[in-house]
């Protein structure tokens, strides 16, 4: 099986996990005002075009004309390896090139996270979700 199905089908995992979580209240926000997506667009001005995310949950009040805050969600299936400071690092900047302040960056891992990825996770409220 090549990478790219190995991590749409990982994808789909962290999707069911998340839609799961948000319809039993596990994240603290409300299933009726949530909307998850998978490959999600969102523009930075940084770039001057959109950055795909994995997933993401918008947090859409009642009669809002734009969601209050915004979930954005990376996962990572290494098979050998465990996810890097790096990679952690540079989710933060794209989550960040996005969203403002309203946003709340998730990292998913079928492995663990190296100290430093830990560490740096920690240190900028980044949730980090291990699906073994």
């Amino acid at each position: 099986m090549n990478t790219v199905k190995i991590g749409d089908i990982f994808e789909d995992k962290c999707y069911d996990l998340i839609e799961h979580a948000v319809k039993n209240d596990k994240l603290g926000i409300s299933a009726s005002h949530a909307r998850v997506f998978r490959k999600k667009k969102y523009y930075s001005d940084k770039r001057k075009k959109d950055i795909i995310f994995d997933l993401a949950i918008e947090i859409w009040p009642e009669d809002a004309k734009n969601y209050s805050m915004l979930l954005i969600i990376e996962c990572k299936n290494y098979r050998t390896k465990d996810v890097p400071v790096d990679d952690v690092e540079e989710f933060e900047s794209k989550v960040d090139q996005v969203s403002g302040k309203n946003a709340k960056a998730i990292m998913i891992s079928a492995r663990s996270f190296q100290e430093g990825a830990f560490n740096f996770a920690k240190s900028t409220g980044m949730m980090l979700i291990e699906a073994h």
